[in-house]
């Protein structure tokens, strides 16, 4: 059955509005599959809580669901395969190789679906769909880092306070999906929000910037963030790979509270 709604991303309303998945389907079963778990469990920020039911999207139409949208998932599910499975210890190294187009167009995906599932101001967006689409050039400046996450641990003391019947720190890894935010602060004080995507031992972010945000702008805080964060990498259009090294804020660190501040020390 045809929807007057209009689909939130070609805007057509003569085609059937599906379901969208926050995290493809396909993608969510590898990562169950690579825990060995039987139950699905979401953290839903909006509700505080964490629900079974997978976040789903009912404004997507069959033909951008099926076409576009599917070939951006089997994208990222490739990448899974080759690298995302893996959780990555301390002080190793990674050759991570990419196509960068098809890499920021599945994450921006993912942003404009969680936003709109958390009803968050998404105007950043709408105007980057036909992007998403690969139907034109992005027309909002972004930049993409990636930084290799390695465990964490929960001390004993932590552990006490807990209740849990430990007496040795208990390994904490990086083994769940996430999309938030994370604040960067610079030494002297200036700040920006950035979208954060966590796929088990990767977590990408992506910096957004007002319309008319000069090149330098953006290379000077491009090259800030690289300087206090030295094991984040930027992930360049002008490249298909990058060399990371597993460092930096472990995973505990990261997933301790709804915003992630990386503070030069």
């Amino acid at each position: 059955m045809k929807s007057k709604q209009p689909c939130a991303y070609c805007n057509r309303t003569d085609t059937k509005l599906t379901k969208e998945h926050l995290w493809a389907r396909s993608l969510h079963q590898r990562l169950q599959k690579s825990r060995g778990d039987k139950q699905h469990s979401f953290w839903l920020s909006r509700l505080d809580k964490v629900v079974e039911t997978e976040p789903k999207l009912r404004d997507v139409c069959d033909i951008c669901n099926n076409g576009v949208l599917s070939q951006l998932d089997a994208y990222i599910c490739a990448l899974w395969d080759k690298y995302f499975f893996r959780i990555h210890e301390r002080g190793e190294f990674v050759n991570f190789s990419y196509n960068y187009d098809l890499l920021c167009r599945w994450l921006l995906k993912l942003c404009y679906n969680s936003a709109r599932i958390h009803k968050f101001d998404d105007f950043v967006y709408p105007p980057l769909v036909p992007y998403i689409l690969n139907a034109s050039s992005p027309i909002v400046e972004f930049e993409l880092f990636l930084q290799i996450v390695p465990p964490g641990f929960l001390s004993v003391s932590e552990l006490k306070e807990t209740g849990l019947p430990y007496n040795k720190a208990l390994r904490w890894e990086p083994d769940i999906h996430r999309i938030g935010f994370a604040q960067f602060i610079s030494n002297d004080g200036r700040k920006k929000i950035l979208r954060a995507i966590h796929l088990r031992s990767y977590s990408f972010f992506l910096a957004f910037f007002q319309p008319g945000t000069t090149k330098s702008e953006i290379n000077e805080f491009i090259s800030i963030f690289l300087l206090q964060k030295q094991e984040v990498k930027h992930i360049s259009p002008r490249s298909d790979s990058v060399v990371l090294l597993c460092d930096g804020m472990d995973a505990l660190e990261s997933f301790q509270g709804s915003h992630s501040k990386f503070i030069a020390g």
